[in-house]
């Protein structure tokens, strides 16, 4: 089967060319059998979440790969963003609670269920803007968990790498993180280590599912099942700084 990711490539006789034409579906009509496997789609939804992304060679280059879930609790639709559809998540940026356009996805059968998968041509266009986020460290508290918070960064430690208990590699990197006013203890674990180690003091971030733990007082933690974006449009939301 052709990588999705390289779909448009080297593509299409005429007899093709209508089912490589963007169709605009719901969730629905995925599971309900009317998309065909292989079909080339866009799609009006909100944001259920963002992962952070993965970060690999192959062939001799590095890829990017990071999951976006599409819809809410009552119905949604795993999709895998490649290289740039996966960086350009960031650069808009995309968020929790957008609605969004997602243009030029193919049907695919994942490992457990239909998936979509971004191709060359994916684009996105926002529609509404998600409006979660806090941007004031003073109202968070201990045990609140997959909120999203805002910060700006002042400090980054260097990385720990140790073991579990199960034996499983890990990884941490602790930084201070300031809401113009308040600093506070962020803890960056796994696969939002390995993204906030390529960040500066001074980059502002995003933390959506975030929890808060108590480690000597508040702390920040964010691990695999959370994402972290650094982005200048971030400023404008921390009213202290902007």
């Amino acid at each position: 089967m052709e990588d999705p990711r390289d779909f448009y490539s080297g593509m299409a006789n005429k007899e093709n060319a209508a089912k490589f034409t963007a169709k605009k579906v719901k969730i629905q009509d995925i599971y309900n059998g009317k998309i065909e496997l292989g079909s080339i789609v866009e799609i009006e939804e909100y944001v259920y979440r963002l992962f952070n992304p993965k970060r690999f060679e192959r062939d001799g280059r590095e890829r990017f790969l990071r999951t976006m879930v599409l819809g809410s609790t009552n119905g949604s639709i795993r999709v895998a963003l490649w290289d740039k559809a996966s960086i350009l998540a960031d650069t808009m940026p995309i968020e929790r609670g957008d609605k969004i356009l997602a243009s030029n996805l193919m049907l695919r059968k994942g490992l457990t269920d239909l998936e979509l998968s971004s191709t060359k041509n994916t684009f996105f266009n926002r529609i509404e803007p998600a409006k979660e986020g806090i941007c004031d460290f003073s109202t968070l508290s201990v045990g609140e968990k997959d909120i999203d918070v805002f910060g700006k960064i002042v400090e980054i430690g260097s990385p720990r790498y140790f073991n579990d208990q199960n034996g499983k590699e890990r990884k941490v990197v602790r930084c201070t993180l300031t809401d113009g006013v308040i600093n506070l203890s962020a803890a960056f674990w796994d696969s939002s280590c390995d993204y906030v180690t390529s960040l500066h003091p001074g980059d502002f971030i995003k933390i959506e599912f975030a929890s808060i733990k108590d480690n000597n007082g508040i702390e920040i933690n964010a691990g695999n099942f959370s994402r972290v974006a650094a982005n200048k449009i971030f400023k404008n939301r921390l009213k202290m700084l902007s």
